[in-house]
C-alpha cells in the first residue's frame, strides 16, 4: 500500500453548478463540488483563468476558501488574462502549459507524491 497521499488538480474547474449558464435539469447542486465540502477532500491545487467567464474565478477563491475552513488544503493560483481552458499546449504557444505543469509538479512534490526536489523548469 502506498505511502503517498490522494490529490486533485483542478483546471478551470466548474466547483458550482447550480451557478452554470446551463442547467443540468433540476441535479446542478448535486453535480457541484462546492455542495459537497467535508473534511477529508484530499489535498487540492486550483489552477485558474482570472478572466474566465465560463467557470468564474471568484467561485474557485471561495471554494478555497470554504476547503480551508473544513481543515483540508487547497492552493489556488490564478493566471490573469487567462481564459478558460487557457492550460492547453497551443494557447499563446504553450506558455501556460508550461506554467501550469510546472505548478502541478511542485504541488505534487510538495505533498509527497513526487520525489524531492521540485522541478524548476518544464522543457
Amino acid at each position: 500500500m502506498s505511502s503517498r497521499p490522494n490529490a486533485l488538480i483542478l483546471f478551470n474547474p466548474g466547483l458550482d453548478q447550480t451557478r452554470a449558464q446551463v442547467k443540468f435539469k433540476g441535479r446542478a447542486r448535486e453535480g457541484s463540488p462546492f455542495h459537497h465540502l467535508r473534511a477529508g477532500v484530499p489535498p487540492t491545487l486550483i489552477l485558474h483563468g482570472k478572466n474566465d467567464t465560463t467557470a468564474p474565478y471568484a467561485v474557485s477563491e471561495q471554494f478555497c476558501i470554504e476547503m480551508k475552513a473544513v481543515g483540508n488544503e487547497c492552493r489556488l493560483i490564478g493566471y490573469e488574462g487567462a481564459v478558460h481552458g487557457f492550460f492547453n499546449p497551443r494557447v499563446a504557444g504553450g506558455k501556460w502549459y508550461r506554467e501550469t505543469l510546472l505548478e502541478a509538479d511542485r504541488f505534487l512534490t510538495k505533498i509527497g507524491y513526487l520525489r524531492e526536489p521540485s522541478p524548476t523548469t518544464i522543457l
